[in-house]
C-alpha cells in the first residue's frame, strides 16, 4: 500500500525497522524534562534522609499537652519530635507550626495537619 505522496512508501518496511534496528532508550530520554525545582525538590529530599536528628527527652503526655496548650493560649510556634522514622529509620526533622486547635487525641498543626498525641515524643514552645 503506498500513498500518493510518498510513493516509496512499504509499511513493510518501517515494521522491520522498529521490529529488528530501533533501540528504545527506555527512560533516558525523558530526563531531558525534569524541571530545575522538580531536580532541586529531590535532592533536597535526599538530603534530609541522609541527615541525623538526635533524639530529644521524652516527655509525658501531661507535659506534651502542657506545653501545646500554652502554645495554643499565646499564639506560639512548636516544635514537635514524633516517633516516626524516616525509610532509613532515622528519626524524621522536627514538626515546626502553629496550634490551631486539639483536643484529647490529635493536635492540628497550622502547617501540617493533624498529628496524634501518642505519634508525638517531645514538643519545646517557640517564644518569639
Amino acid at each position: 500500500m503506498s500513498d500518493e505522496k510518498y510513493p516509496d512508501y512499504d509499511p513493510k518496511i518501517v515494521q522491520d525497522f522498529f521490529d529488528n534496528h530501533y533501540v528504545d532508550r527506555g527512560m533516558l530520554k525523558w530526563q531531558g524534562y525534569y524541571l530545575s525545582d522538580h531536580t532541586s525538590a529531590l535532592n533536597k529530599e535526599a538530603e534530609e534522609k541522609q541527615r541525623h536528628f538526635e533524639p530529644k527527652a521524652l516527655q509525658s503526655m501531661a507535659e506534651i499537652s502542657q506545653r501545646l496548650a500554652t502554645a495554643y493560649a499565646n499564639i506560639y510556634r512548636v516544635s514537635i519530635q514524633c516517633y516516626a522514622h524516616n525509610s532509613e529509620g532515622k528519626l524524621s526533622a522536627d514538626i515546626i507550626g502553629h496550634v490551631k486547635g486539639y483536643d484529647d487525641v490529635s493536635v492540628y498543626i497550622e502547617e501540617n495537619g493533624f498529628l496524634r498525641l501518642d505519634d508525638i515524643r517531645h514538643v519545646t514552645v517557640l517564644k518569639p
